[in-house]
């Protein structure tokens, strides 16, 4: 019985970050946005698309190829558009970079990959266009 008390406790409190509060020491829960979890299935949904345009690019089905590029694009920009707005959440919720050094590594570690991910969407786009 315990162990499923402890099992329900940890999915509850899946969705939730925890962090200790610079002044006071005290642990603090940051709910995440669900924003951030479709981002996640969006993301990977991209990785599907981009093999699966490779394979069609290597057969020479040059219109599936491009129909998956042009996919695989609009879910890069989809996906830093959700980034954006869950990350707006967390800034509501008072979780700045200011917060402490945890939050600020987070909030850069996003920043880059969410600029890695429009460089990738350019470079897609620039095979797209050729």
């Amino acid at each position: 019985m315990g162990g499923d008390c402890k099992y329900y406790y940890d999915v509850c409190r899946f969705n939730q970050c925890i962090y200790r509060e610079k002044k006071s020491g005290q642990l603090a829960y940051v709910r995440f946005a669900l924003a951030l979890y479709y981002s996640t299935a969006v993301i990977i949904f991209s990785s599907i698309t981009m093999w699966v345009a490779e394979k069609k690019f290597k057969a020479r089905q040059m219109l599936a190829y491009r129909s998956l590029i042009t996919g695989t694009s609009l879910l890069g920009v989809l996906f830093v558009v959700l980034q954006a707005i869950g990350f707006y959440a967390l800034y509501r919720q008072g979780i700045t970079m200011t917060k402490n050094v945890s939050v600020s590594f987070l909030y850069v570690l996003v920043g880059l990959h969410a600029l890695h991910v429009l460089g990738g969407v350019i470079a897609l786009l620039v095979l797209f266009i050729r």
